[in-house]
Order: structure tokens, then C-alpha cells, then sequence
């Protein structure tokens, strides 16, 4: 397998086992991107999110997020649709949608270059954003990704976790990105370097913001038979960070503590000076 295909196939190899999840797991997923839908809707101004009548969400997962946008924003979304590789995520998202508004399809492949010809047919006239929620860290180049997507939007919707703090690089076991990671990153992101990597993208934000994860979105379920003294870690680690969000401002917490999200709605331009 030559290098440029191998990072492809290692991803193809991480949504596979991805898709293979516990409904308890699929659950939590549910509900981590309903409140990241909510964080969408409380902080990005209401007359920039009015203005986006047609939705695609690339790289949906269980379709969750615009669902609740369209709850939330009294279903004045006309279109919108879902997109994933995993044809697991898609049936999931099928099955819980009742918008008649709302509809997903499966990837072809991961590579969009390889999609073009299949989001064309899908997409004609264009839309008014494209979501990519918790999909950047995944891709190997995202500037390959935002270039091929463009002429189908006038604005990106993006969403990245940032979770790289001085508290969990020097004070607890690192796990650094690559495609061996458990969440299958490939990149991180802090308090600072987030906004320097949506510019080199040849994005320019109309809005951008930091915000603190819901305590719940920072520890997913542990599975059945982890050890007690695992969970009374976790349990402690879970409690310092729920008492430091309450006296951070939260530049400071993202940096030092960790466990947030940054949120962009941007246009792009090829000939952006930090895109070369």
C-alpha cells in the first residue's frame, strides 16, 4: 500500500470499528451532539443562523445535530442533509428522523475528492452552510477537504474540540494524535493554536468563539467490569475540572484545565494570505 493511500485506509479501518458500538455508546454520541447542537444555537447571533435556510452536515454521524437545530430553530431549516462514511451512523440517523425536511445519505468514500461527482447531484444550487462538527481533527488534509467543498457553500459551520490543557499534557497519561488514536485524531488543538489553524484552512471566521464541553461530554461511559480504583481516579479528575470550570474564565480553563470546543461560522478564499 502506497503512503498516500495508507492514512485513508487506517481511518476506513477506525469507522468500521466505530460503527460496531454499544447502544449505550450510540446513546451517549446522541446525546453529546444534541448539546453541541445547543451550544450552536445559544451562541452563535441569531441573525447569522437565521440566515441558513439549507443545511449540509459532512461527516453527520448519528445525524443528531441537525435534527436539533431544527428543533431548537422551530424547523425553519427547508433542507438539510446528512452525510457519513459509516452506513451504521446512517441507519441510526434514518430511524430516529421524523423532519421531512431532513434526509442522509452514505459516502461513497472518505476521500471527497472521490465524493465530488456524488455531492454535485446531491447538492445542486448549493447550500447555504456546510456543518463539519468534530470532523477536521479526523482528516488527514483538511485544506484538500475545504477547497473541494467550497463551491457548494457560502459558509462553513465548524466545530473542533479543544482539549489540549497544561492538565492533561504534564499531570495525566498522554495520548498523543495519529492514526493509531483511540478517537482516531490526527491532529489537536488548545486555547490559542485553534484559530491560527482555521486561517491557515483560507477560512475567514464572521464568528467565532471558545466555550466549556457539558462535564458529561468530557467522561463517556466506562465499560462494564472497570476497575474500582480506575473509576475513583476518574471520579476525582472528574470533580477537580467541574470545580475549575466554575472559577476559570474559560480562555484560562481551556488552556490550563482542558474539556471545550471552538465554534467558527467562515467563508473561504482560496487566495486567503494564510493559505498559501
Amino acid at each position: 500500500m502506497d503512503k498516500q493511500n495508507r492514512p485513508q485506509s487506517e481511518l476506513a479501518g477506525f469507522y468500521t470499528e466505530w460503527s460496531s458500538k454499544s447502544a449505550e455508546a450510540i446513546d451517549f454520541d446522541i446525546r453529546s451532539a444534541e448539546r453541541k447542537a445547543d451550544a450552536i444555537a445559544r451562541l452563535i447571533p441569531r441573525q447569522l443562523l437565521d440566515s441558513l435556510h439549507s443545511l449540509l452536515d459532512f461527516g453527520c454521524g448519528y445525524g443528531a445535530v441537525i435534527q436539533r437545530l431544527q428543533q431548537l430553530r422551530g424547523n425553519c431549516i427547508d433542507s438539510a442533509l446528512g452525510l457519513d462514511f459509516s452506513e451504521t451512523a446512517i441507519n441510526v440517523a434514518r430511524a430516529r428522523c421524523d423532519s421531512e425536511a431532513i434526509r442522509y445519505q452514505k459516502l461513497p468514500a472518505l476521500d471527497v475528492r472521490d465524493n465530488a461527482a456524488f455531492l454535485r447531484t446531491q447538492v445542486e444550487g448549493g447550500v447555504d452552510a456546510i456543518l463539519l462538527i468534530d470532523l477536521l481533527e479526523h482528516v488527514p488534509d483538511c485544506r484538500a477537504l475545504i477547497a473541494e467543498l467550497a463551491p457548494l457553500t457560502r459558509l462553513f459551520l465548524i466545530k473542533l474540540p479543544v482539549e489540549s490543557s497544561l492538565f492533561d499534557n504534564y499531570l495525566l497519561p498522554k495520548e498523543y494524535p495519529g492514526s493509531k488514536h483511540s478517537n482516531g485524531h490526527l491532529r489537536e488543538f488548545d486555547a490559542n493554536n485553534v484559530h491560527y489553524f482555521i486561517r491557515s484552512l483560507g477560512l475567514t471566521p464572521v464568528f467565532e468563539t471558545l466555550y466549556r464541553y457539558d462535564i458529561e461530554d468530557s467522561f463517556p461511559p466506562m465499560p462494564p467490569g472497570t476497575p474500582l480504583k480506575r473509576r475513583l481516579v476518574r471520579l476525582m479528575i472528574r470533580s477537580v475540572k467541574t470545580v475549575l470550570s466554575w472559577l476559570l474564565p474559560t480562555r484560562i480553563f481551556l488552556r490550563v484545565v482542558g474539556g471545550g470546543g471552538y465554534l467558527c461560522l467562515a467563508s473561504y478564499n482560496e487566495h486567503h494570505v494564510l493559505n498559501p
